[in-house]
């Protein structure tokens, strides 16, 4: 049984936290009214938490209908609910911004999936005391630094919930290292982001749009200079490259709308002069290892893709989509005749790059959401062949396509999700030209 409550005042421009009770004891129901009581938010509580997937279903249609916050979303598990918190917390880690677990047993190994999410845990009544303690030193042993056990026997408190909520999404990073001098960096807010290093400097390709100054993490990862590529101009790949004294993008970038840019990053305003033009075939030399540009204009009028030919890799950004199709209906896209010009010209361009992997600018989009079963859908040279397909079949009104309408955020004409194969792409009408 599911229980939803709603903050007692909702302010048109304003979102709340979302807190997920998965609680089926006697004092559950007192407990869901004193969590509801003491903060403004939206509170989901279950009771039955046979199947996590259906609970997560039930958040992104709130996500829909309310003004829950996708970046502050709490999961609290107490008795038999802390059994479900566990898997809950192993399997959704990127879509919560902390857990805190009285009680309960886990999958020790299952659980490193969230060695980066902020997780407290405590031992619960004796019937339900569980593991938490091996679950957080699993947590550790994998390299978390915010995973603690504490031996307190009543643990839900106000200051329980106060570092519930003072912990967002938006500040929080995931780093992977993939190989020697190559870091994928994923922010809370769902962007990916990229670190190069070579022998004399480092490049940084994307910066996302979380919370707070990135330059500090980044320094964690290398003493070397560090310089910024962008893969194009939309905020949630360049808010923080005020931050750089040396960033490369392409000059077409100029032609996006200027309100749109300032509506994506609000007061941002960057150092004179730091914004270095660079065009197919030039090369970012970082001593050792060589970055090339490729253009591939569509999603923005100059969406590029940097390839690190060392490690065999590309960087596409935004401009094939990152395993969830591409985004050609927002301002400042080109027509998708240009868009099909573009994708022929890259694959032509890039024929003998086909061993390399593409990485895009959203990977947590290769399985549409963290779980188990979940649809993977990587990038490679196939979906860029069968998105020519796509974009010819758009362009000859081919009657055969499904047009599915979506809810468009920076436009106001219909958005539609159409698909070719491994291909999709969100677009308007009026692109298809």
């Amino acid at each position: 049984m599911e229980h939803l409550f709603i903050p007692k005042q909702v302010a048109e421009h304003q979102t709340y936290p979302l807190v997920l009770l998965l609680d089926d004891s006697i004092q559950s129901a007192d407990t869901a009214n004193w969590i509801a009581g003491y903060a403004d938010c939206y509170l989901l509580h279950d009771t039955e938490f046979e199947r996590i997937e259906t609970i997560m279903e039930r958040v992104g249609k709130l996500f829909q209908t309310t003004k829950a916050n996708p970046a502050k979303v709490y999961l609290l598990g107490i008795g038999a609910g802390a059994d479900a918190a566990w898997r809950l917390a192993a399997q959704y880690s990127r879509s919560l911004a902390a857990c805190a677990v009285i009680g309960g047993t886990g999958d020790p190994y299952a659980i490193r999936n969230a060695k980066f999410l902020p997780i407290r845990a405590f031992p619960g009544k004796p019937e339900f005391e569980g593991n938490g303690e091996k679950m957080i030193y699993s947590l550790r042993y994998a390299g978390s630094k915010t995973a603690v056990y504490e031996q307190v026997q009543e643990p839900l408190d106000e200051s329980l919930l106060d570092w519930l909520f003072q912990q967002t999404k938006a500040s929080q990073y995931e780093i992977h290292w993939l190989k020697p001098g190559l870091w994928n960096i994923e922010s809370g807010t769902i962007e990916t982001f990229f670190l190069v290093e070579g022998e004399k400097k480092a490049l940084l390709i994307d910066t996302g749009m979380g919370d707070g100054p990135i330059l500090p993490m980044i320094r964690t990862l290398t003493k070397l200079p560090v310089e910024l590529a962008i893969t194009h101009a939309h905020g949630d790949h360049m808010l923080h490259a005020d931050e750089f004294e040396r960033v490369y993008i392409s000059p077409n970038e100029a032609e996006l709308p200027r309100d749109f840019l300032q509506a994506m990053m609000p007061g941002k305003t960057f150092r004179p002069g730091c914004f270095v033009p660079v065009q197919e075939g030039d090369i970012i030399d970082l001593g050792g290892k060589q970055i090339e540009v490729f253009h591939a204009f569509g999603h923005t009028p100059g969406s590029i893709v940097f390839a690190d030919h060392e490690d065999q890799c590309l960087f596409s950004g935004d401009a094939f989509g990152s395993g969830m199709g591409v985004l050609m209906a927002i301002p400042g896209i080109r027509p998708l005749s240009v868009y099909l010009d573009s994708l022929k010209h890259f694959l032509e361009k890039t024929s003998g790059l086909r061993d390399y992997l593409i990485y895009g600018g959203h990977w947590v989009q290769e399985s549409a959401e963290q779980k188990e079963g979940g649809r993977y859908t990587p990038l490679c040279f196939e979906v860029l062949e069968d998105m020519i397909v796509l974009c010819e079949k758009l362009l000859g009104n081919d009657p055969d396509l499904t047009w599915t309408q979506q809810t468009g955020k920076w436009v106001t004409e219909p958005v539609y999700d159409v698909a070719y194969r491994s291909a999709s792409m969100w677009v308007t009408k009026s692109a298809i030209r």
